[in-house]
């Protein structure tokens, strides 16, 4: 009897060591995925959060059972599942925009001098800027054929303009020539305030208006543009991200909540500027 009793004492003292550990890495896991909730992108966030909960089972396995093996298996299996967080990441990005609606009619866009970026990282920059555009189109509950989109990045002599292939939607030719100086219209300001702005043709573009040089250029058909900056991990400036509408005219108001769905593909977008 006496040599059961410090068996069943350490058995106990060894699960309550377990829990213990169990109770320390649950909260670690929920600061972890409070962490990676803010990256605002669904497919990170749950793949963060299954490896977060493989490790618990893993570490909580070998403690209850000490088993080397297991241990080996539970580990490699997390190890492998880590290497497809890529794919659920593009997963979870493609979720959304299917939740927006497919593409259709995309426009196509090449590689080369003066994009600043490759074909594969176009490609990914138009479907964010077709993405806006399906999020501007719900929000605003204007028809998708009237939104257009674009990023402008700076020229490095004070001024920002549209690179070739970063926008989407947009026929007029001369208007991918604006060149605007930096603190002035509304990607202008957007770029230098580092604020959301929108702006309305209805009153002459009021504060963000362009010089006559540059506001020829602009769509006549042109009624409201939502800008938005696009910050890099350091908080610099890489550019601005624009939604606009041709011939349905909305209030400021109506416009807002705009601004934080835009923040979504920002976030997308950011990194592939970052990189360019």
């Amino acid at each position: 009897m006496s040599e059961k009793r410090p068996q069943k004492q350490a058995k106990n003292d060894s699960k309550a060591s377990a829990l213990k550990v169990l109770q320390d890495l649950v909260e670690v896991a929920k600061i972890l995925a409070k962490g990676v909730g803010d990256l605002h992108n669904p497919g990170v966030s749950l793949a963060a959060l299954v490896v977060v909960v493989l490790i618990i089972a893993v570490v909580v396995a070998a403690i209850l059972l000490k088993e080397a093996l297991i241990l080996f298996g539970l580990l490699a299996f997390v190890l492998l599942f880590m290497l497809c967080i890529p794919n659920i990441v593009r997963t979870g990005t493609e979720r959304k925009l299917e939740s927006l609606g497919r593409t259709e009619g995309g426009q196509e866009i090449t590689a080369g001098a003066g994009s600043g970026v490759n074909q594969a990282k176009l490609d990914r920059l138009q479907r964010y800027l077709d993405g806006m555009c399906r999020s501007a189109a719900q929000l605003s509950t204007v028809g998708k054929e009237f939104l257009r989109s674009n990023i402008f990045v700076p020229t490095g002599s004070g001024t920002l303009k549209i690179p070739r292939g970063l926008h989407h939607n947009m026929m007029k030719a001369d208007e991918l020539t604006i060149e605007i100086p930096e603190g002035y219209g509304a990607s202008g300001h957007a770029f230098q305030q580092r604020t959301a702005v929108i702006a309305r043709a209805k009153g002459g573009w009021g504060q963000y208006v362009l010089s006559p040089k540059e506001m020829v250029k602009l769509h006549p058909d042109l009624k409201w543009i939502v800008s938005l900056p696009i910050p890099d991990s350091t908080g610099n400036v890489l550019g601005v991200a624009n939604v606009d509408c041709l011939e349905h005219d909305r209030s400021a108001e109506e416009l807002r909540p705009l601004i934080s769905e835009m923040g979504y593909w920002v976030n997308l977008v950011a990194p592939e500027l970052a990189t360019a």
